[in-house]
This record gives structure tokens, C-alpha cells and sequence, in this order.
């Protein structure tokens, strides 16, 4: 009876003793934090070894608070008294990273002696700090997870190399799905001593074609060699265009050479639907176009522009791949005037190729506008000559009813016109729109070509 009645009484003082305390506590925080607010760092110590608390829930922990600004004994004295160095503040995060995120390196090495966990966020920011002895003990401590990947890249983007290095070496991840490659990245960072240290200290190589394309880009041949010889998959193309049009798009000419001696294919298309045969051509690079020759590249292919292999070597002005290549090549015939490497030829002046196409004297372009009209139209004397010595027709006409005479009038080339009226070109032609050519060297105020023609006639007339 008496045990029962007595029974209510303790619970209830226990209750009251509890709030009691609690409120002591709360006191005590207060306490604390206003001594840390006031940089009382005596009063801060003096509390925490009588043992006030220093946490308190869902507000900011005068740990918290200590690390951002108070003394390293201070510090010192909340470790001493129990402080949690592994708590989390929801804006703050750990206490590591507050110190690390406020460049305090020694609070930092504090804490790490408290046995402070090592997370992906303490070690990015003490990466990006570059304190040696700092990144050495937390390397020691970090327990490699999946986070790993980018801390490690985290260390490559800040040129850490012998952290890099000792990273690897620890068995961070090298690879991550749908991610550069440990390799790839150290090789676009530029840093060769970091790229030759990951790559010595790397087993298989074969997925790592991504780092091949790296090489390629920026030009490393000792990497791309070293790579291909330690047995990168040549032929995981994946999405991207073929390794040796990778090479070609870069001008990578001696890793392309390379190239060739691996599974590597060599009629692979560009976005213009080029061969590297064409890329070679382009960059005179002509022992990569024999090789590529050798090799049985398709010399019989069109760009997306049916634009031949033989067009390609007049427009890079290379006469030894077309020397190389004219016996060859028989696509030329099967394309427009407008895409043959004559037209070019003309268009550009480029005797020696239009010489050597002899071949292609018999067409028109789609205004029906013969070789004729357009070695008049471009003032090309020689190659008018040789033309016309080869008997092709002086007089012939195009879609609009137009002679080389009456092109080389309307275009003012004096002495073309000369040429074509000295080997019989007539003076009184009309075009379809019965405009002669005296009309059209009025119509355009070719006034010298005017007057020749007048003169031109009276001779003529005269002759006659």
C-alpha cells in the first residue's frame, strides 16, 4: 500500500529534477555560446572542462562555431571534452570540411587526429588547398569508396601528380560509367609526367580508346604508341568516327602512319564524306597517301559533294598524289563538269593538272558551257590555245546561246578576245536574247573592248 502510494511521488520527482537539469543545460550552452561570441576563449575553456555542454539540437553547435574563428587551444579543449568530430551541419557540413572550406589547415590536422572521418567533399577541398602534408595524412585515412573516381579527377584537374600517383596506386577507381577514364583525363590535362605515371601503373589497356582519341587530339605520339602497343581495342569505334579519321581531323599525320600497322579501317567516312585518302591529300602528306594506296584504300569514292580523289589533289595543288593517283581513278567520269578536276583546273590556273587531263576535253556543265567557254571566261590564254589547236569549235554555243567570244567580252578580257576573233571567231554572233558582241561590250561599258571591235571590223572588212 504504502510502496504504491509512494510510487507516484518519485516519478514525479524524477520528472522535475530532469526539467530542472535540462534547463541548467540549456543555460550552460547559452552560456558557452556567448562566450564564444564574445571571444572570451578563457570563459570557453574554463566552461568545457566543468563539463558544459556543446551541442545543442537543430541550431548552430558551438563546436561548429569554434572552428570557424577560435583559437587552435579552443579547439583542442572541445576534443578534449568529447566533441563529436564526425557531426554534420545541415548548411555547415562536417566539421573537417568547415576547416578546410575556412583554410584552416592546423584545426584540420586537429581533427584528423580525433580520428575526423575523410569524406569526397573534405578531400576535394584540401586537394584544391595543396597542402602536402595535409592531402598525405588524409589519403592515409580515406577509405576508397565509390566516391573515389572523383576525388581522383578532383587531383588531376589540379595538377597533383604525385598524388595522382599514389592515388592509383591505392586502388582508386580508374573508370566510371559514361565518364572519362583516370587516363583520358589525365592525358587531356596536359601534364605528361601525370599521363606516363598512370599509364606505367595501369594493367589492361584495352578500353581505353578513349585515351587514344585524347592522344590523338592533342598530338602525343610516345602515348598513342605506347597505347596501341599495350593492346587498345583499335576496333571500339562506338559512336564516334574511325580512329584513323579521328587522326586526319587533327592532322595527327604520324600517329595516322601509325595507325596502319593496326586493324584499322581505312575507307572510314568524315562528316563530309571523306576518306582519310582525301585528308592525306589535302595536308601533301604523300607517303601516308602511298601507304594508304598500299593498304588498298578505295580510290574510286566520291565526298558528299562528288567531289573525286583526283578533284581533291587539284584543289590542294598536289601533283604528286595526282601523279600517284591518275592511272587510278575513274570516278572523275562519272560526276558533272562542275565536280571533274579540269573545271578546277581552269578555274584556278593550274596548267599542269589541266594538261594532264587530257581526257576530259569532250564535256559541258549544266549550262552546256564547254571547256571553251571556260577557258575564256577565266582569261586562261594558254589553255584557250591549246583547245582550240586540238580542234575543238570556236563557235560553239552554250544553254544561252553564248560563244567563248561573246563570254570573254562580257567578262572584258581584251586579249582573249583577240585570240578567239584572230582564229576565226565571228564578230557579228548573237547570244539567244540577240544581244552581239559588240552589244555586250557597250552593255557592260568595256569601253576599250568597243572600240577594238569597231577597229576589229574595219580590218576584217577591209581584208575581205
Amino acid at each position: 500500500m504504502q510502496s504504491s502510494a509512494v510510487r507516484p511521488l518519485l516519478n514525479k520527482f524524477f520528472l522535475l529534477f530532469a526539467l530542472f537539469l535540462s534547463f541548467l543545460m540549456a543555460d550552460a550552452q547559452k552560456s558557452l555560446e556567448d562566450a564564444l561570441m564574445a571571444r572570451d576563449y578563457d570563459a570557453v575553456t574554463a566552461q568545457l572542462k566543468a563539463g558544459a555542454p556543446y551541442a545543442k539540437e537543430g541550431a548552430l553547435q558551438p563546436f561548429m562555431l569554434a572552428i570557424s574563428y577560435a583559437p587552435l587551444r579552443v579547439i583542442e579543449a572541445f576534443l578534449e571534452a568529447g566533441a563529436n568530430v564526425n557531426t554534420i551541419d545541415d548548411y555547415l557540413g562536417t566539421p573537417l570540411l568547415l576547416a578546410l572550406q575556412l583554410e584552416r589547415i592546423e584545426v584540420a590536422k586537429a581533427l584528423l587526429k580525433a580520428n575526423a572521418t575523410v569524406d569526397a567533399p573534405s578531400f576535394k577541398r584540401a586537394i584544391a588547398l595543396k597542402n602536402a602534408p595535409l592531402l598525405q595524412e588524409m589519403l592515409e585515412r580515406y577509405r576508397v569508396d565509390d566516391e573515389s573516381f572523383a576525388i581522383l579527377g578532383e587531383a588531376i584537374g589540379q595538377w597533383q601528380t604525385a598524388l595522382v600517383l599514389k592515388m592509383v596506386e591505392r586502388g582508386f577507381a580508374l573508370h566510371k560509367p559514361y565518364m572519362p577514364s583516370v587516363l583520358e583525363q589525365a592525358i587531356q590535362s596536359g601534364n605528361e609526367e601525370m599521363m606516363h605515371g598512370v599509364l606505367a601503373r595501369m594493367g589492361d589497356l584495352k578500353g581505353e580508346l578513349g585515351a587514344l582519341k585524347r592522344a590523338i587530339e592533342r598530338h602525343y605520339t610516345p602515348i598513342a604508341t605506347l597505347l596501341l602497343e599495350k593492346g587498345v581495342d583499335v576496333r571500339a569505334q562506338g559512336r564516334d568516327e574511325a580512329l584513323l579519321t579521328w587522326a586526319m581531323t587533327y592532322k595527327a599525320y604520324d600517329i595516322a602512319t601509325l595507325l596502319l600497322n593496326y586493324a584499322v579501317g581505312i575507307d572510314t567516312l568524315d562528316r563530309e564524306g571523306r576518306t582519310p585518302l582525301f585528308g592525306a591529300i589535302e595536308a601533301h602528306q604523300n607517303l601516308l597517301v602511298k601507304r594508304l594506296i598500299d593498304k588498298g584504300a578505295n580510290l574510286n569514292i566520291l565526298d558528299r559533294y562528288n567531289h573525286s580523289l583526283l578533284y581533291a589533289c587539284v584543289a590542294a595543288n598536289n601533283y604528286e598524289a595526282f601523279l600517284l593517283l591518275k592511272e587510278r581513278v575513274i570516278s572523275d567520269t562519272l560526276v558533272i563538269l562542275e565536280n571533274r578536276p579540269i573545271y578546277l583546273a581552269i578555274k584556278r590556273g593550274f596548267s599542269h593538272f589541266f594538261y594532264a587531263l587530257l581526257d576530259e576535253t569532250r564535256v559541258t556543265d549544266a549550262s552546256l558551257n564547254t571547256l571553251v567557254h571556260l577557258a575564256a571566261y577565266y582569261n586562261r590564254k594558254d589553255m584557250l590555245l591549246y583547245l582550240l589547236l586540238k580542234g575543238h569549235d570556236v563557235e560553239v554555243r552554250n544553254a544561252r546561246g553564248e560563244t567563248p567570244l561573246i563570254v570573254a567580252v562580257k567578262e572584258g578580257s581584251i586579249q582573249t578576245a583577240t585570240m578567239l576573233a584572230l582564229w576565226g571567231a565571228s564578230l557579228e554572233v548573237k547570244d539567244e536574247r540577240g544581244i552581239s558582241v559588240l552589244g555586250w561590250a557597250k552593255k557592260n561599258n568595256h569601253a576599250a573592248i568597243v572600240k577594238w571591235i569597231e577597229h576589229f571590223q574595219i580590218k576584217r572588212t577591209y581584208e575581205q
